[in-house]
């Protein structure tokens, strides 16, 4: 690199900062309420897992989120990707989706709401309570310290 170059360079570098990484989102609206009936009005989006199930997020009322999806290969407890939501591909395709990992609601009041739901592949039926939501570990959020067990199913 010439020197003229290198010197522009250190300058820029000394007004620029890098930027954070970026992740991909996937960011829904609700859609208001209605004027007359004052009723939430529900935005959705459908989306397959990693184990290939489909799933819907509705979203209700002045509510805007965004939502981080990714996969995590099973037993590794490692993200191998972040990315936007897998949508559901045309029929005798498969696809290898991802997991809801995070949601952030940037904006909502009272009347707002979100919902994750398992959708029947079959019959495009809803399916609220199918399964388990396995175990969970909480983490004080100042020490680091567990606090919770399901488990046990008390506080440690």
């Amino acid at each position: 690199m010439p020197r003229r170059a290198q010197l522009v360079e250190k300058a820029v570098r000394s007004v620029v900062e890098t930027l954070e990484e970026r992740m991909l989102l996937t960011t829904i609206s609700g859609g208001g309420v209605d004027p007359v009936t004052g009723e939430p009005i529900v935005t959705t989006a459908v989306y397959v897992d990693f184990h290939g199930n489909f799933a819907q997020i509705s979203v209700g009322g002045n509510t805007t989120a965004e939502f981080i999806f990714a996969r995590v290969p099973q037993g590794g407890g490692v993200i191998a990707s972040l990315g936007d939501l897998v949508p559901p591909p045309p029929p005798n395709v498969t696809v290898v989706g991802k997991d809801l990992f995070s949601i952030y609601v940037s904006q909502s009041d009272s009347r707002s709401f979100i919902s994750v739901t398992q959708i029947d592949k079959n019959t495009g039926a809803l399916i609220p309570f199918n399964g388990t939501p396995g175990s969970f570990r909480v983490n004080d959020a100042i020490t680091g310290n567990p606090f919770w067990s399901r488990r046990r199913g008390r506080e440690a």
